[in-house]
């Protein structure tokens, strides 16, 4: 099962080497796409025996890693950025079938998503999307338990400018709707935000991964921002987002804090109970991301803040009534 760790690299040398690190623990190869280095990336990559593949066309993220893909010479490919890590060293990888690709566990503070990596040459697999490139594969998709982190930013100026340009030549693609409604909430610009979420959810009339999770954000923003908020509307984009994915502890948790602000304190324990026994029963097998806190020690947390106001009303109450 030869497997090559591909990663595409452009002036990364504050963080490349950390990358090559771990992946030359892991696989029998190590592919690294030059895109135009110019300070010592390249030289760090070769002191780790990669071998180096100048590109020799410019343009989107997509492109240039669909050309790493053609000079792939290895069965199994695993796609890595400058910077990631794995947070523990996998062991052997039981990777099965030619058409299976797997997602691979990002952790970022408590969430963890998952993001496909790991495929088989001989499955037809290219790289959409000229700014945030996702792998288009075909056949299965299962988990698989390897879990990275990252040291570098993940919205640079260099895919700003991009997201821009896609916008721009693409004004009829509800894509990038998608990802500059990403940015507003990354930027914490909470009116662009919910603008462009609105705008991609009226073009995306769908309940797909993305309109899902955008929904659920729309309801942290319009829950949590004082200059936002809309309990109603936060409890109508939840509503869709549990009839889709009824195991999400996440969407009963923010359920749960919509009730519990507006001092429907039975309610809301009924929704923090639900996080807890419906959570349980989620799977492994699906592409959502996971706030691990939410399963357990969130809910557990807002239950005991409810029964303390509980029964500090009661005291309150009785010493009233003497």
């Amino acid at each position: 099962m030869p497997l090559t760790i591909n990663i595409l690299v452009k002036n990364d040398e504050k963080t490349i080497e950390s990358t090559l690190e771990c992946a030359s623990k892991v696989a029998d190869s190590i592919l690294v796409g030059d895109a135009g280095c110019t300070d010592k990336t390249i030289k760090i990559c070769k002191d780790y025996n990669a071998k180096v593949v100048n590109i020799p066309i410019r343009g989107n993220r997509s492109r240039l890693k669909n050309y790493m893909i053609e000079k792939n010479n290895e069965s199994w490919m695993f796609f890595m950025e400058p910077g990631e890590i794995f947070v523990s060293t996998p062991e052997l990888l039981n990777l099965e079938d030619e058409k299976t690709a797997y997602r691979v566990k990002f952790i970022n503070g408590d969430l963890i998503t998952k993001e496909v990596r790991i495929w088989h040459k001989n499955n037809p697999t290219e790289f959409k999307n000229p700014v945030f490139e996702t792998p288009s594969v075909s056949g299965k998709v299962k988990n698989i338990e390897i879990y990275l982190t990252s040291n570098q930013m993940q919205m640079d100026e260099e895919k700003v400018a991009s997201l821009n340009e896609w916008r721009s030549n693409s004004p009829m693609s509800k894509e990038p709707l998608y990802y500059m409604a990403c940015y507003g909430l990354l930027k914490k610009n909470w009116k662009n935000f919910l603008n462009s979420a609105e705008i991609y959810l009226y073009a995306n009339n769908s309940n797909d991964t993305p309109s899902i999770m955008t929904r659920y954000y729309i309801s942290m923003v319009k829950s949590y921002i004082k200059e936002e908020l809309d309990y109603e509307g936060a409890i109508k984009n939840l509503i869709v987002c549990l009839a889709r994915c009824p195991l999400m502890a996440e969407f009963w948790c923010l359920l749960g804090d919509v009730h519990h602000r507006i001092n429907e304190n039975e309610k809301a324990k009924i929704f923090y109970q639900n996080a807890m026994l419906l959570g349980s029963k989620r799977k492994d097998n699906d592409e959502f991301p996971v706030e691990i806190s939410k399963y357990k020690k969130y809910p557990e947390k807002m239950l005991e803040a409810i029964r303390q106001l509980e029964e500090k009303t009661q005291i309150y109450k009785s010493e009233v009534s003497k």
